[in-house]
């Protein structure tokens, strides 16, 4: 169990998506689920993330965001910080990486453990239209002397001028995330 709540903790630390205007700049709440099935043995959790992402000119931004998960009798809780890069591929693609600082923490009955790492980042957005955008790529997050890699796949859809509505799939070692987030753009 412990092995598949590292693996959890890179799923949420991936939960860092953007919006569809390719702003870099915007508060972002998030809702899912995580399903782990390993060993002949499965748990599911629900998961509660919020970001903010603050443009530092046209190429670099900061992020920062907070996870909270709940799987079966644990919780657990990651924390981020990190700077992004970002540049067009063409009229309607975007690149973007992201490198930072990682903590989980996670509880369990009696016995709790926390560490600090580092999280990365590799992504491409999309856009498709004026109101879709899509987007994908690979996160890293590398704590408790462990490196997993977690590979996701989002969608946006822009209901108002600053206001996206996105899902978002990811998978890592034996764990499928998914869920839904709501971005207000400044």
């Amino acid at each position: 169990m412990f092995k598949k709540a590292i693996t959890a903790a890179a799923l949420l630390c991936a939960i860092n998506v953007h919006a569809a205007d390719f702003s870099y700049s915007h508060f972002d709440i998030g809702l899912g689920k995580v399903e782990i099935d390993s060993d002949g043995e499965e748990y599911d959790g629900e998961v509660l993330g919020l970001g903010l992402s603050v443009a530092l000119g046209n190429v670099f931004y900061v992020t920062a965001d907070i996870g909270r998960a709940k799987i079966e009798e644990s919780t657990q809780t990651t924390t981020g910080l990190g700077l992004g890069v970002h540049a067009p591929l063409g009229s309607s693609t975007n690149i973007y990486a992201e490198a930072g600082y990682a903590r989980v923490d996670i509880e369990d009955g009696e016995w709790s453990i926390d560490d600090n790492g580092t999280a990365y980042t590799l992504g491409l957005r999309q856009q498709l239209g004026e109101k879709f955008e899509l987007g994908g790529g690979v996160s890293r997050v590398d704590v408790f002397d462990s490196a997993d890699n977690s590979y996701f796949i989002e969608a946006f859809y822009k209901a108002k001028e600053s206001v996206d509505v996105g899902a978002e799939i990811s998978t890592a070692d034996d764990v499928m995330g998914y869920g839904v987030s709501l971005r207000v753009n400044f």
